[in-house]
C-alpha cells in the first residue's frame, strides 16, 4: 500500500498495486460529472476534525489523520441502512454487515460491542445523475471515531479522527452482489490503513 496525494493506493499480497482500488481521505476526493454528485453527497454527509492519537508510536511521516489509527485492533461498526434502491433488488443490511465484519477480522480488526473502543462508521449510497442515465455511482464512507481532547474547549469529545470516503462509477442494473463487495472491500482498505499506521517507517 503506498499513500500518494491523491489518498491510498492498495496493493495486492504481491505487491502488485490494484488500479481498481483506492481510497481516498475526504480532502482529496475530486469533482467531476457523476463524481461531483458524489463528493458533494460524501462532503455533506462526512466531516473529520483533529485529534490526538490513542497509541503512543504512529508513524510520523503518514498524515496525522492515519497517524490515529495507529495500534487499532477492535472497533465497534455501525452501519446507516442501505440504499432503497439496493434492498429493493434484494441486498439486505445485515449480511453486508457481517461480511463487513469477517473482512475486517480477516485484516486484525476485531468487532466488539464496547463504547470505549473506537468506533467505525459506514455509510454506503448510490448516485444517480439525469444527465448519464446508464450510469450509476456508488459512494462510500468510512469514519473511524475517537475519544480526543480539543486542547481549545479543554473539552473530551467523541469525534471522527480519520474519514475516508470512495466512488465508483459503474453501468446501470448490474448485480448487487458488485455492490456489497465494494463496501466489503472498503473496509479491507481502511483495515490496512491502519496497520500501514503502526508499521515502522
Amino acid at each position: 500500500m503506498a499513500y500518494g496525494d491523491c489518498g491510498f493506493s492498495v496493493r495486492d499480497g504481491h505487491g502488485h498495486k490494484d488500479s481498481k482500488q483506492r481510497i481516498e481521505p475526504m480532502k482529496h476526493l475530486r469533482h467531476r460529472g457523476l463524481w461531483g454528485w458524489a463528493a458533494a453527497l460524501v462532503i455533506a454527509l462526512a466531516w473529520g476534525a483533529q485529534g490526538a492519537p490513542i497509541m503512543p508510536m504512529p508513524r510520523v511521516d503518514l498524515p496525522e489523520e492515519v497517524q490515529s489509527l495507529a495500534g487499532i485492533d477492535r472497533v465497534q461498526l455501525t452501519m446507516a441502512d442501505l440504499p432503497e434502491s439496493l434492498t429493493k433488488r434484494g441486498l439486505k443490511k445485515a449480511e453486508v454487515r457481517r461480511r463487513c465484519i469477517d473482512r475486517l477480522a480477516r485484516d486484525g480488526i476485531h468487532v466488539v460491542d464496547d463504547p470505549a473502543l473506537p468506533r467505525m462508521d459506514l455509510w454506503f449510497e448510490q448516485v444517480d445523475d439525469p444527465d448519464q442515465p446508464d450510469s450509476s455511482c456508488f459512494v462510500s464512507v468510512i469514519a473511524v471515531y475517537q475519544s480526543v481532547r480539543v486542547n481549545r474547549l479543554n473539552r473530551d469529545m467523541t469525534v471522527p479522527t480519520a474519514c475516508f470516503a470512495s466512488a465508483t462509477l459503474t453501468t446501470k442494473g448490474k448485480p448487487v452482489e458488485e455492490a456489497a463487495r465494494q463496501l466489503v472491500r472498503r473496509c479491507g482498505n481502511v483495515a490496512r490503513v491502519i496497520a500501514l499506521a503502526k508499521r515502522p517507517g
